[in-house]
């Protein structure tokens, strides 16, 4: 029953994960990403819920890792304009919202960077991932060895 800290009087989870600047940070990294991909639906909130890739060129396991780090990206960028709202109320309300979603996409963005630099992805998906693949890729190696690379392209 509390408001979000956006001002949306009645958010509800489609609000906060999606309707909400804070998410919507997030929603343009993904759509920035997914432009100009083959084959690739408008983004939907179903790709990012669901983890239902919007393209069938695009990895299904390798989209569920994209989606999670998405939430986890709108979930910290609202944590920390709750936060901020508590903490000093000197900070207009137009700089804490910047604030927060700088955060989200940051969040976003570092989520995929830790997967890759982790080594988490199994190795066999690194056969069946291409180099071009939105928001992670895979590079091969002069030797012939495959590794998951971030792509960032903007």
């Amino acid at each position: 029953g509390e408001p979000c800290a956006c001002g949306s009087l009645a958010p509800d989870r489609k609000h906060h994960y999606w309707d909400c600047p804070v998410a919507e940070a997030v929603i343009v990294e993904l759509r920035q990403g997914l432009s100009g991909f083959v084959n690739c639906q408008p983004l939907r909130v179903d790709h990012v819920w669901l983890a239902r890739p919007p393209s069938p060129s695009i990895h299904r396991d390798l989209w569920m890792v994209i989606s999670l780090a998405a939430l986890l990206g709108m979930n910290a960028g609202r944590k920390r304009l709750v936060a901020l709202q508590l903490a000093d109320e000197r900070i207009p309300v137009l700089a804490q919202l910047l604030i927060a979603k700088k955060v989200a996409a940051a969040t976003f963005w570092d989520m995929l960077a830790d997967y890759v630099n982790l080594k988490l992805c199994p190795i066999e998906w690194l056969s069946t991932i291409h180099s071009q693949h939105p928001f992670l890729g895979v590079h091969i190696h002069p030797d012939g060895h495959r590794s998951l690379v971030l792509r960032r392209n903007h």
